[in-house]
C-alpha cells in the first residue's frame, strides 16, 4: 500500500525549497535597481555635456522700492496674461548600451502686464522705482540657450543675460533692463520672447500669469505628462503629440506681486520623454511574480509525482526553480539591448523550452513535458498582460490568481493526503 504521508513530507520539502529560491529573486530586484541607477548616471553625464532638463517660467518683472529704513529691496511682479507656444525636435544620444532622449525646443511667449497692475504696485509700494525695472525669465540650465536671447518690450529689444544676484533654487534667471519711458500707468506693457534651447529627458513650464495658455508640440509617441494641472486638449498619434494647458492664478496660487522670487514648484506642468513604465520598471514588477512562477511549476511537478507515481528528487525541483530565477536575469540583461517586449519573448520561450525538455528527461513522459510547456506558456502570457496594465492590474491579477487556485484545488482532489482509518468490526455473538 502506498504511504500517503510521503506526500505531506514532499510538500513540506517543496515549500522550504520555494522559500529558499525566493532569496535570489529578491537579489534580482536589487540588481534591477543597480542597473537603473547606472542608467541615471548615464543620463546625468549626457545632460552635463548637452544640457539638463529644462523648466521655463513665464516672464515676470523685477522692480525696486525703498523700504522705511531706507534699504532698496526687490519686488517681483507677475503678468496678467501669458501665451506660449513650444515646438520640440527630439533625438537620442547613445552612451554605451543606453539611449538618452535629448531635444531642441523653440519657445515663443507673449506676455501682457496690464496698466492697472502698475497702479496696484505703486499703491502698495509708494517708493517704487520705475526707472530700474527688469524683464526676467527663469530656466533650469542656461548652458542650453542656443542663441542670443532678447525680449521685445513694446517694440524695443532688450538683451537678456544671466543675473547672478537672482536664482530659483538651482535655476538661472535671465534679466534685461527696460527703458524707463516704456513703463507707465496708462498703457499695458507687452513682452515677447523667442527662446531656442536644448535639454534632456523632459521639459516643463512654470505658469506665473493670471491666465496662462501653454502649447507644446513634440514628435514623441509615448509622452508622460505630469503636474497638478491636467492638459485641457491633447492629441497623440504616430507623428507625436500636441498638448495645451489652460491655467489660471486660482490653480497655481501665484501672487500678482511678491517680495520673494516666484518658484512655486507645485504649479509646474510638463512632459517626460522617457516612458514611465520602462524596461527597468517592468522588470521590477515582473519579479514580484517570482513566487507565483515557482509555486505553480512546483505544484505541477508535485501533481505528476503524486498522481502518476513518478518520483522527482528535491534536487530536480531545485534545478527547475533556478531556471525560473535565471529567467529574470535573462530578461533584465536582454532588455537593455532589445527593449522589454523582445527580451520577455526570448527569455520566456528559452525558459519554457528548458523546463519542458528537462521534464521529459526526468519523467520519460512526453505528455508531462507538453503539459508543463502549456502551463508555463499560459502563466508567462498572463504575467505579460498584467504588467502592461496600470489601473486594472490589481483587479485582473486577483481574478487570475483566484482561477489558478481553483484549478489547483480541483487537481488536488485525487491526492490521498492521509492514511484512511481502519474500520474495526466487533465480533458477533453466536446464538446457541
Amino acid at each position: 500500500m502506498k504511504d500517503p504521508n510521503k506526500h505531506l513530507f514532499k510538500a513540506a520539502v517543496i515549500l522550504i525549497l520555494t522559500v529558499v529560491l525566493l532569496a535570489p529573486s529578491f537579489y534580482i530586484g536589487h540588481l534591477v535597481e543597480e542597473r537603473k541607477d547606472r542608467k541615471n548616471e548615464v543620463v546625468q553625464q549626457v545632460a552635463n555635456s548637452w544640457s539638463k532638463a529644462q523648466n521655463i517660467s513665464s516672464p515676470f518683472l523685477v522692480m525696486h522700492y525703498t523700504s522705511q529704513n531706507g534699504i532698496v529691496q526687490k519686488i517681483f511682479v507677475t503678468p496678467d496674461a501669458s501665451n506660449s507656444n513650444t515646438q520640440v525636435t527630439s533625438d537620442t544620444k547613445k552612451r554605451g548600451i543606453y539611449k538618452v532622449p535629448i531635444y531642441t525646443a523653440a519657445h515663443q511667449t507673449q506676455t501682457v502686464f496690464n496698466a492697472n497692475l502698475f497702479e496696484k504696485v505703486k499703491a502698495n509700494y509708494a517708493t517704487i522705482d520705475f526707472n530700474n525695472t527688469k524683464i526676467a525669465i527663469a530656466i533650469s540650465d542656461a548652458k542650453g540657450i542656443m542663441d542670443t536671447l532678447t525680449a521685445n518690450i513694446n517694440g524695443q529689444n532688450v538683451l537678456l543675460t544671466v543675473d547672478e544676484s537672482l536664482s530659483i533654487d538651482t535655476q538661472k534667471i535671465l534679466t534685461g533692463v527696460i527703458a524707463p519711458q516704456t513703463i507707465n500707468e496708462q498703457s499695458n506693457l507687452t513682452a515677447s520672447i523667442n527662446l531656442k534651447i536644448r535639454g534632456t529627458e523632459k521639459i516643463s513650464f512654470l505658469p506665473l500669469a493670471t491666465q496662462n495658455n501653454i502649447k507644446l508640440t513634440a514628435p514623441w509617441q509615448d509622452p508622460a505628462f505630469y503636474g497638478n494641472t491636467i492638459s485641457d486638449n491633447k492629441t497623440i498619434d504616430k507623428s507625436g503629440f500636441v498638448t495645451n494647458w489652460q491655467i489660471n492664478r486660482f490653480q497655481t496660487q501665484v501672487p500678482a506681486m511678491s517680495l520673494v522670487v516666484p518658484k512655486y514648484k507645485e504649479a509646474v506642468v510638463g512632459v517626460n520623454f522617457i516612458q514611465l513604465v520602462d524596461a527597468y520598471i517592468k522588470t521590477m514588477r515582473i519579479t514580484k511574480y517570482a513566487l507565483l512562477l515557482i509555486a505553480l511549476t512546483f505544484a505541477f511537478y508535485f501533481f505528476i509525482e503524486a498522481v502518476k507515481n513518478t518520483p522527482i528528487h528535491p534536487i530536480q525541483y531545485g534545478l527547475v526553480g533556478l531556471a525560473i530565477v535565471i529567467f529574470f536575469t535573462l530578461l533584465l540583461s536582454i532588455s537593455e539591448y532589445l527593449g522589454f517586449d523582445g527580451a520577455y519573448l526570448i527569455a520566456a520561450l528559452a525558459t519554457i523550452a528548458l523546463i519542458s525538455w528537462y521534464t521529459k528527461a526526468i519523467t520519460f513522459n512526453k505528455n508531462a513535458a507538453l503539459s508543463i510547456a502549456l502551463v508555463l506558456l499560459g502563466v508567462y502570457t498572463f504575467m505579460y498582460f498584467i504588467i502592461q496594465l496600470e489601473d486594472t492590474s490589481l483587479l485582473i491579477g486577483s481574478i487570475g490568481l483566484f482561477i489558478i487556485l481553483g484549478l489547483i484545488m480541483h487537481l488536488s482532489r485525487k491526492i490521498k493526503w492521509q492514511q484512511p482509518k481502519a474500520v474495526v468490526q466487533m465480533p458477533t455473538q453466536q446464538n446457541g
